[in-house]
């Protein structure tokens, strides 16, 4: 595993990505151990593909997720030089399942309006008024912020380093003076004063963990979790993932704010309009409202 790790990285992809894999690749191998399988990817079979398959369908995992894991079974598999795996074929089903997925209205305005940290505010108003992956806030500097623009902007870094520019949502440039003025505070405070060190950092998301001060790690986040969703979770007594707000972000555009899915399309930086549809996803309730319009 290491190997595969280390020639992915020679083969150019991100070690949030190579972090990803080996992550999967450990639990399924657990996984398989827990069901009497063999850990050797050369002993791996259409079998044992068969009982990954069946343990995330019996978790309840979604369709994409998945489809991640496969990828990774398969993909493992055949650089060991074991073609097995990629012989077993199977319907994933449509991803329907919106609870864990979105926030509800009111569950949104709910956090808004709810006491948080600068921190916190920065991390939920990027994600959830303005459709921000984690990672684009951790990859954040303040150099990418434009309050004084015209029409100001965040300069937004995506994945595989496909930048754009995302329109400020109202209110967020005095989020970002408040963010601004506590962060160069909590800057000089842990460095002891020494102002020049607390300007050198450009990273505008910013915490002091194990005696370091600076960004997030973009690899392992669990840092920027606890510190803004998590926290904030314990303390409201609901569940708030990042991918629940980047989602709810767009969803209420198109179903609340009437807004084109070309133009969400846009803000969250997509490729193609499909992945916008299914960042949208199907709405139950709105489903049944539909339906009482009906004219017959």
């Amino acid at each position: 595993m290491i190997e595969w790790a280390s020639r992915e990285t020679e083969e150019g992809y991100s070690p949030k990505t190579v972090f990803a894999h080996g992550t999967r690749v450990r639990t399924m191998v657990n996984v398989l151990l827990d069901h009497e399988r063999s850990a050797n990817p050369l002993d791996w079979t259409v079998e044992d593909a068969r009982v990954l398959h069946r343990h995330w369908t019996d978790k309840g995992l979604m369709s994409e997720t998945k489809k991640g894991y496969m990828y990774t079974f398969r993909a493992f598999a055949d650089e060991c030089g074991n073609p097995e795996p990629s012989k077993f074929k199977f319907r994933w089903g449509q991803n329907l399942k919106t609870d864990p997925q979105w926030l509800t209205l009111q569950e949104a305005i709910r956090i808004l309006h709810s006491p948080m940290t600068p921190l916190q505010d920065m991390g939920i108003r990027g994600m959830l008024r303005m459709g921000r992956r984690r990672g684009e806030m951790i990859r954040a500097l303040t150099d990418h912020m434009h309050p004084d623009a015209s029409n100001p902007y965040m300069d937004v870094i995506g994945k595989g380093g496909r930048t754009h520019r995302m329109p400020f949502a109202d209110g967020f440039d005095r989020s970002l003076g408040k963010y601004l003025d506590y962060r160069i505070g909590y800057l000089t405070e842990n460095l002891n004063d020494h102002v020049a060190q607390a300007e050198a950092i450009r990273d505008l998301m910013i915490c002091n963990s194990k005696g370091r001060i600076g960004g997030f790690d973009i690899v392992d986040a669990a840092a920027y979790d606890y510190r803004i969703v998590a926290k904030l979770s314990m303390d409201l007594g609901m569940h708030i993932t990042n991918h629940a707000c980047r989602r709810t972000f767009g969803r209420e555009l198109y179903y609340t704010g009437g807004l084109d899915i070309v133009t969400i399309q846009q803000y969250y930086n997509h490729v193609h309009t499909d992945q916008t549809v299914r960042y949208i996803g199907a709405d139950m309730r709105r489903m049944a409202d539909g339906i009482k319009r009906l004219p017959f």
